[in-house]
């Protein structure tokens, strides 16, 4: 399997729009109320949103591709960290941030390495732009949580994250660069 990863661009908005649907719908079905789910998606996920995320230059998305089909993407932004509630002892302060706000790979595809390349570029774009704290929230259950991990974050606290009328709780991880 021979994956790419590139930066996206305003003409890749209608396959992220329908990846990134597909993506967090398959990913969070068997845990949202079917209402919850539809607002988010409706909302979330239009290519006009995507068109002027990709246009706004604190945003990147990446695109993961296997024969030029689109098989992951991930979001980034220049944003600080969203802590409500502080882990003891991990300090997250920083001068120059970048969240992964979202990293999805194709439900079929996933333990194939593609979010391994993704965090890869995460890595690389961070050291580029001199970033000194790469962060990111993760619903507490999700097994993902293990692999960021691996990846090097550790939980620095956590925040709401609110579906509709569903609040959950994401840890805050965060990684030093």
């Amino acid at each position: 399997m021979e994956i790419t990863i590139r930066r996206a661009t305003i003409q890749d908005a209608a396959v992220l729009t329908l990846l990134g649907s597909r993506t967090f719908f398959e990913k969070w079905k068997d845990t949202t109320p079917p209402e919850n789910m539809q607002r988010y998606l409706s909302a979330t996920f239009t290519e006009e949103k995507i068109r002027d995320e990709i246009d706004d230059p604190s945003t990147i998305y990446l695109l993961a591709e296997e024969n030029h089909a689109a098989v992951g993407y991930a979001k980034l932004l220049h944003t600080f960290p969203d802590v409500e509630i502080a882990e003891s002892g991990i300090g997250y302060s920083c001068k120059n941030p970048l969240e992964v706000s979202r990293i999805y790979v194709s439900p079929e595809l996933i333990g194939k390495s593609i979010g391994v390349k993704l965090m890869e570029k995460i890595f690389e774009i961070a050291r580029d732009e001199n970033c000194d704290l790469i962060w990111l929230g993760v619903w507490e259950h999700n097994p993902a949580t293990r692999f960021y991990q691996r990846h090097g974050f550790v939980k620095a606290g956590s925040h709401k994250f609110i579906l509709g009328d569903q609040v959950d709780t994401d840890w805050v991880m965060i990684k030093r660069v």
